[in-house]
């Protein structure tokens, strides 16, 4: 008997959502695919970030739904929230009221409004959710992290992490304007936007930060739209049971001619630097430098997340640790977004 298909349904289908239903697509899994949009238009967006006026629908296969009502018709069993932050709680809150398991785009959404409620059906209905943080299934990230956790360099005094890229950059169709991260109204400003440090260092310390000190700057030459910041250093501490207060500074630009994404965090014993562009780790101990390198591709590290989505709706593991630190993410953000911006 051929098994009942896994009916996933998608909002937005821009460069992110495009990359995941092209990764379902080549993982063969038993699906059908459809896509929440009240307009027609739609094109491809290759990997190299260009537009190409080839019908996305036709090629993937995929049903276009234009209403709620459609929706609920269909009762769907996976949703992927992939629109603009600001629309995630929304789409997603319907969803789980349908019974839907979630894949939310990072951030998990730009405010807290209806995050609780949205929470208390996703426990009372017992569904899987996953935020798109996919650094977190880097082999070197997560290499790190069991070096803080088992203190292989002693104790950690102190760090920075460092994300630089150019705004006008991201892509190779229309105008860098276009972007999310430069519009209020779609949850933009690179804290947002490029949350995934933030995140990503939550997870490597695996305590509650206290947020020190931010400064955030906006670039009037850039013409992100008024209150948000391009720019951004925060000071973070940390401290658990087992170890000693140390600070992290966070250093996020989207307006810098050199692509960078470091985190480099120095123990009483060594000095360890991991390059997520490169995917090469050096570690500075006493006279002694050892360097290991990874040869993932940016790409397996989302279809790494979308596996593991997919046991967990398998299996039936239901946990809260990717939502509850998404939050966490999404809290420091907001905190940080209440300390003035400097024009510069």
């Amino acid at each position: 008997m051929q098994k009942k298909k896994i009916k996933i349904i998608f909002f937005g289908l821009g460069s992110a959502g495009q990359r995941h239903l092209k990764n379902l697509k080549n993982l063969n899994l038993n699906i059908e695919i459809y896509y929440y949009k009240k307009t027609k238009t739609n094109f491809i967006i290759t990997n190299n970030l260009q537009k190409k006026n080839v019908n996305l629908l036709k090629k993937y296969n995929v049903t276009l739904l234009k209403t709620i009502g459609d929706i609920k018709k269909i009762n769907p069993d996976i949703a992927f929230i992939c629109n603009p932050s600001s629309e995630h709680t929304k789409y997603a809150l319907i969803c789980a009221n349908l019974g839907c398991d979630l894949f939310i785009e990072k951030p998990i959404s730009n405010n807290f409004e209806n995050l609780k409620k949205l929470m208390k059906v996703v426990k009372k209905k017992k569904l899987v959710v996953s935020i798109g943080y996919q650094f977190l299934f880097h082999p070197l990230l997560q290499k790190l992290k069991y070096i803080i956790k088992y203190k292989k360099y002693g104790e950690l005094q102190n760090g920075f992490v460092i994300m630089n890229e150019n705004v006008k950059k991201y892509r190779k169709y229309g105008t860098y304007k276009d972007l999310l991260i430069t519009q209020n109204k779609n949850g933009g400003g690179v804290l947002l936007e490029q949350s995934h440090d933030l995140n990503s260092l939550l997870w490597l310390m695996g305590a509650k930060p206290k947020l020190k000190n931010c400064f955030r700057y906006r670039d009037r030459s850039l013409h992100f739209d008024k209150g948000l910041e391009d720019s951004a250093q925060l000071c973070l501490s940390f401290q658990t049971k087992t170890t000693n207060r140390c600070k992290v500074y966070l250093l996020l630009s989207s307006n810098s001619d050199k692509k960078e994404k470091n985190i480099s965090l120095f123990f009483s014993k060594a000095r360890v630097n991991l390059d997520l562009i490169r995917n090469i780790l050096e570690i500075e101990a006493i006279n002694k430098k050892t360097t290991v390198k990874s040869n993932i591709s940016r790409n397996d590290l989302f279809i790494n997340e979308i596996k593991q989505f997919f046991v967990k709706i398998k299996k039936r593991i239901i946990d809260d640790v990717s939502a509850e630190q998404s939050l966490q993410t999404l809290n420091i953000i907001l905190r940080a977004k209440k300390y003035k911006l400097q024009q510069i």
